[in-house]
């Protein structure tokens, strides 16, 4: 597996904790991700030190959760290829059912979005009866750019080139938060599935396999 680093900011409750603007919160951000990201993800730092800087990190999806007020952690990784959502997830140390990957489909005439659990798999059955359809199938990787905007391995339902039917599958409705692509390679954010729902107008649906264990 390719070496990742890890890299972390914070927006709280809609605004963003800058520690470049206010160094005198560093102090205060590793207890603030104790309450957010697992253990080993709790980032160190002394009063003085600077964490990422927003302006590097942030995406169109970030943009748009902020200028809808919609609160979400981000932080990001780094590594020298392409790795999938389990791979990073494993890295990251976090459980694979908070976190959900973002498939786009094509029906007969237009595009869906299906926001599922990484370690599941698509029923492209019950995701056309949700959307109405009498099938879908997953879209050649080679297209996903020219439909949605974003890059493999950096794609989010929040902020495609154009809005799209969107579905998020209802294991996240219990759920108090979930973790997405952040909007490119590199980003993760996460935010309650409400916050998802709202900003990449969607609503659930129950589109993953029941066969799987």
């Amino acid at each position: 597996m390719p070496p990742i680093s890890l890299q972390f900011i914070i927006n709280y409750d809609g605004a963003m904790l800058d520690t470049l603007q206010y160094p005198e919160y560093t102090e205060l951000v590793p207890d603030l991700f104790s309450l957010l990201l697992p253990p080993k993800l709790i980032c160190k730092t002394t009063k003085g030190e600077t964490m990422s800087k927003s302006k590097e990190i942030k995406t169109n999806a970030m943009r748009i959760l902020e200028s809808m007020k919609i609160p979400y952690t981000q932080y990001t990784y780094e590594c020298d290829e392409f790795i999938d959502a389990i791979q990073i997830a494993d890295s990251l140390g976090l459980p694979h059912e908070e976190v959900y990957k973002t498939l786009v489909t094509r029906g007969a005439h237009d595009y869906f979005v299906f926001v599922i659990p990484i370690h599941r798999e698509l029923d492209l059955k019950a995701a056309a009866r949700s959307v109405g359809e009498k099938s879908v199938e997953m879209i050649p990787v080679k297209d996903i750019n020219a439909v949605t905007g974003y890059i493999r391995g950096g794609c989010t339902a929040i902020g495609m080139k154009k809005q799209y039917v969107t579905r998020l599958d209802a294991s996240a409705e219990s759920r108090p938060a979930i973790i997405v692509s952040g909007g490119r390679i590199g980003s993760q954010i996460k935010l309650s599935p409400k916050g998802l729902l709202t900003a990449a107008r969607a609503s659930y649906a129950d589109v993953v396999r029941q066969d799987e264990p």
